[in-house]
């Protein structure tokens, strides 16, 4: 018969914790450095001189930049987004392809549904990293909305440093909605 071993761990001390913490934090940021290492270069970064114009002028001309809290915790933070709505599907289908933006969806049909005789709008959005990197790579392209892209560019996205490190009470979420508060300010 084999006997069973008890194994009880003895608790830490917070020598030892400060050191799992710093351990688990540094391994979590190599990983991630890894992971972004073996990634594809995102689409944006590889736009075209003409491309980054025209999608310029369609965000000047129908899209919005703009700062707003995204998901079922939406008291936590907020996320820069860029969204783009028009009634030329094809334009938002090939925006949503060339940029990897996800699904194109409709935008106005609460609207249709009151009025039928408008045309169906439709839209594609981007959020957060990509968002930002859109208006880095837009920047020197805008016109009307070259100001909500410039201070989006400075929006700190990357506020995570390790998994359970909460940002809500945090010092970047202060500057996040100072930065909404200042996007959104020049949108109205």
């Amino acid at each position: 018969m084999t006997e069973k071993v008890s194994r009880t761990r003895t608790p830490m001390t917070a020598e030892q914790k400060l050191a799992k913490t710093t351990y688990d934090r540094a391994r979590y940021t190599r990983l991630k450095a890894a992971r972004e290492a073996a990634k594809p270069p995102d689409p944006i970064t590889t736009l075209s001189p003409e491309e980054r114009a025209y999608l310029a002028g369609l965000v000047d001309g129908e899209g919005s930049i703009f700062v707003a809290a995204v998901g079922p915790r939406r008291h936590r933070s907020v996320y820069p987004i860029v969204t783009v709505a028009m009634t030329h599907r094809g334009v938002i289908e090939w925006m949503a392809a060339r940029l990897d933006a996800g699904t194109v969806k409709n935008h106005n049909h609460t609207s249709r549904r009151r009025h039928p005789h408008l045309k169906e709008q439709v839209r594609t959005q981007l959020f957060g990293k990509r968002a930002k990197l859109l208006c880095e790579v837009l920047l020197p392209y805008l016109r009307v909305k070259d100001e909500q892209a410039r201070l989006v560019a400075t929006f700190p996205v990357d506020a995570r440093v390790a998994p359970g490190v909460k940002i809500e009470h945090s010092a970047i979420n202060e500057v996040r909605y100072r930065l909404r508060d200042e996007i959104n300010a020049l949108n109205h």
